[in-house]
Parts: C-alpha cells; structure tokens; sequence
C-alpha cells in the first residue's frame, strides 16, 4: 500500500495491528516501514518535528532492531541523512536534535551509515563532536570509505575514512582530554602506517602527542615524514615550534621559517604574535618591534581590533625608542633543515664528477656505495672533490638512496674512512702515457687524463690528491682513483 501511495492508510493499518498484538514481531516490522514511507514524506516536505516524532515512535518497537532488520533501518537512515544535507552547517540545534533521535541505536557498517558520518563531519562547531563519532565508531569503516572519491571534474576529494579521522583529532584537542588522546594515538599511528596513501594522519598523531607531552622523539618520528612533503607551509613550523618549545634556538628557527614560507601576511597573525614574543624573551627588541610594525599594518589592512597583548607592547617605552631591525638572528633555514633530517642515516661523501648540463652529481658515500643525485641535494656550487655530509634514506628499489640533506664537511671528517684518503706522493707517469698513478706505498691510485691534462702532470712531480674508491665498470672492480689534487712545491 505504501507503494502505491497510500501512505497514510497503510500506517493506520500496520500502527491497528501493533495495538491488538504487540507480541507479534512481524507487526513490528510492518510498522517500521510505515514509518520509513512516513518518514520520506516527512523528508520531503522538511517537517523536522514530524521526522522527530516518527522517529521517536521507530524507537518504541522493541522487537526489531538495525542488525536484524538491517533493510528498514539503513532506509530510515538514508531519509535522515537526506534531511541532514539540507540543515545548515552552523545550525547546531537541529544537528542535536537528530542525534538525539539516533543515538538510541547502534548501526552496523553500510553505505547509509557512512553516508550519515559525511553529513554530521559539517558541523565543525558543534560541542558533541567526540560523543557522537565515538557512537558512530570509526571501526565501522567499510574499505570503500578509504579510497578516495574522484568527481567528474577530476578532482580528487578526500577519502571519508581519513577525514573522519581527522575529525575526531580536532575534536579531541578541543576537549583536550588526555586520556581520550593517548588511547587514540596507539589507533591514528595504525592507521598512518597502514595508509601511507593517507596524507594528514601523521600531522595529527603529531599534534595528539604533543598535546599529552609524548616522548619527542617519538613525536618527531610521526611528524617529520609529512614536514618534508608540507615543508613549503607554515603551518607545518607553527608545529615544529610547538616540538621544540623547550628549546629557544630552535623554536625561533621554526617560526621564522613559518614567515618566510610564502603565504599571506594575513595568516601569519598568530605565528608574528608568538615571534614577538620570543624576541621579547632575548631582549631583542628591534626584531619585536619589526614584528610589531608589520602586525599592525595587516591587522589594520584587514579591518581587524588590535589585540591587547599587541596594544600593551606599543605603549611601552622600549617600543617608542627602538629601531626596528628586519634581519633574521639565526641561520634558521640550516637549522630547520637538520631537523627535517631526523631519523635518516649519515654519512661522509666525495664528489667524484659533476655534470651541469643536466644538473646531477655522481658520489661515492661509503665503502663500495655510490649514489648520483640531484645538485640541488648536495649544493650547487660542489666540485669535483668536494666533501659533504650528506643524511640520506634508503630508496623504494632498496638499491638507491634518497638525500635529505647534505652540509660542509672537513678534511678532517674524512679521517679513519675506509674510502676516502688523502695522499702525498710522486706522480708515476709512463712516456707516451695520458693517464698517472700515485702511491703512498700501500696504497695505489689512479689518475685520469682530464687531470694529468688539467694540471700538466709529469713523471716525478709532486702532488697532494684526495683520492676514493671508484667503481671500473671496465674491470668490474672497486679501485682507487684521484678526485681532485694540488701541485706540491
């Protein structure tokens, strides 16, 4: 009868029936759909207070329930959610109202109930967030809900599965409540593992674990991963900074970078307010006071009301009599750089040739390991003999490696080292030969002809080279070759 519109006279029928045997579960289940068919209408004419009350009278059928009668019920859901994508964002009231309704059950996974955790994830200021995702249990994901969605316009939306993890972390930070976060991160770094896919759920692992003072290692152990991809925001060292609160140098490294990165000033506010700040703990009030002046002059760009902290810094007198300096104290680029570093294997290397044309530089890192790479990984002013300290990790293939960082290294660095030495000696160069060999006695080393011709090398003359083991691909062996050499006198 509900099929054929007779909507009305089929739950008059089906509520007759419940009332002269309640005991009788099919009753039951005649009345739930009435209701679902009910409910559509309800849906359709966007009668909240009916919706309501046949939901109300849904949860007085004692004998069903959603694992049993999983049909009526993922319909019912299906009606609700459709209302709830006509509620506003910030009408928080009905947002409780309809939870309040639901929450009496608990759903098994399905299409609906996933679609249900999409609608309610909009109402981002609503204070019953952790409560009404802990209902909706993020077990319940179904594997669709943890591939993204690609609309026809090709854009790739986020998959549900990790905007609702996501959702709960904010959540959850909101409430600040420390047993909640440490049970929830042991769950959010599973999940980061087993997606790598996934891009925000280390951030959020990072911020959960800060947020309870994790071990720091540990914390940077999660986040540094998703700072090499997001290095270019700030936001990322707005939360480097919160790692490193305890360590003044290194804060004031991050919220620099934080400024630098290229954004809007307009978005800048807090992190040159908390750069205020840390200048103002180092007396370095020229610094403050530059920080100050381009606060100002956003926050009046922007129409915005001077924060207090702000106006008591202006009326004081160290700001009236200060000129303002817009040098940075620190090399914080080097310093954010190490950081990003964490975790990564170093190692000493040489620079055994350079090709400019196409930007690469060929090195040898280890004993019978050599590695070519971008310049722009290991700097583009080396040369060939070269020593750089370079922290790497090993790549997908298991062959190659990745650079994430390299700095100056030393003669010094390269002493002990079973592949790089430096040799003195006398240069054996046959007649009619273009190429040269030193020895130091134990040790003998080639010297290729674009260096004989380089430095016009001849038999007996003095030189002082720094040498490493080369791969032959001629001989198939690991020999010692001259990289770079000065004349002796």
């Amino acid at each position: 009868m509900c099929r054929q519109d007779k909507v009305t006279e089929a739950y008059n029928i089906a509520k007759n029936d419940l009332e002269n045997n309640r005991d009788n579960v099919w009753n039951h289940r005649s009345m739930a759909w009435a209701i679902y068919y009910t409910l559509k209408n309800d849906v359709g004419r966007r009668q909240l207070d009916a919706i309501l009350a046949h939901l109300d009278a849904l949860r007085h059928l004692e004998l069903i329930n959603p694992t049993d009668d999983a049909l009526v019920f993922n319909n019912v859901l299906r009606e609700v959610t459709k209302y709830c994508k006509t509620v506003n964002q910030n009408n928080i009231e009905t947002a409780n109202r309809i939870f309040d309704a639901i929450k009496c059950y608990s759903f098994e996974p399905s299409l609906e109930h996933s679609l249900l955790l999409h609608e309610f994830k909009k109402f981002t200021s609503w204070n019953r967030r952790v409560e009404f995702l802990e209902w909706w249990n993020l077990d319940k994901l179904r594997p669709e809900d943890f591939e993204p969605f690609t609309p026809q316009n090709g854009r790739a939306v986020m998959a549900l599965a990790e905007s609702a993890y996501i959702a709960y972390s904010k959540a959850l930070l909101e409430t600040d409540d420390k047993q909640k976060i440490a049970e929830f991160i042991p769950k959010l770094k599973k999940v980061a593992e087993e997606h790598p896919e996934m891009t925000y759920p280390p951030y959020y692992c990072g911020k959960l674990m800060i947020a309870v003072s994790a071990d720091r290692n540990e914390t940077l152990k999660q986040l540094i991963p998703f700072v090499k991809r997001k290095k270019s925001e700030f936001w990322v060292w707005d939360l480097m900074a919160d790692v490193y609160v305890k360590e003044p140098e290194k804060l004031l490294a991050c919220l620099l970078r934080a400024t630098h990165c290229k954004t809007q000033e307009a978005f800048l506010k807090q992190i040159r307010q908390r750069l205020v700040e840390t200048y103002l703990l180092r007396d370095d009030y020229p610094r403050a006071k530059h920080n100050i002046d381009i606060l100002l002059k956003t926050i009046a760009e922007n129409a915005w009301k001077v924060p207090y902290k702000v106006q008591e810094w202006v009326h004081q007198s160290w700001y009236t009599n200060t000129v303002p300096d817009s040098s940075d104290p620190i090399d914080f680029k080097c310093i954010t750089n190490r950081m990003l570093i964490n975790g990564s294997q170093e190692s000493i290397a040489i620079v055994t040739f350079v090709d400019h044309e196409k930007y690469l530089a060929y090195i040898v890192y280890g004993n019978k390991k050599s590695a070519r790479t971008r310049l722009k990984k290991i700097g583009e002013n080396v040369q060939e003999g070269s020593i750089r300290r370079i922290f790497w990790n090993p790549g997908v293939d298991g062959n190659s490696i990745m650079i994430e960082g390299a700095e100056q290294a030393t003669a010094d660095d390269i002493k002990g080292l079973d592949y790089i030495k430096i040799i003195e000696g006398t240069v054996l160069r046959r007649d009619g030969k273009n190429f040269a060999f030193i020895s130091d006695g134990s040790t003998r080393c080639f010297i290729n002809p674009t260096l004989v011709s380089r430095h016009n090398l001849s038999n007996g003359t003095r030189i002082k080279a720094i040498a490493t083991l080369k791969f032959n691909k001629k001989q198939g062996t690991w020999d010692w070759d001259v990289v770079t050499l000065k004349l002796m006198a």
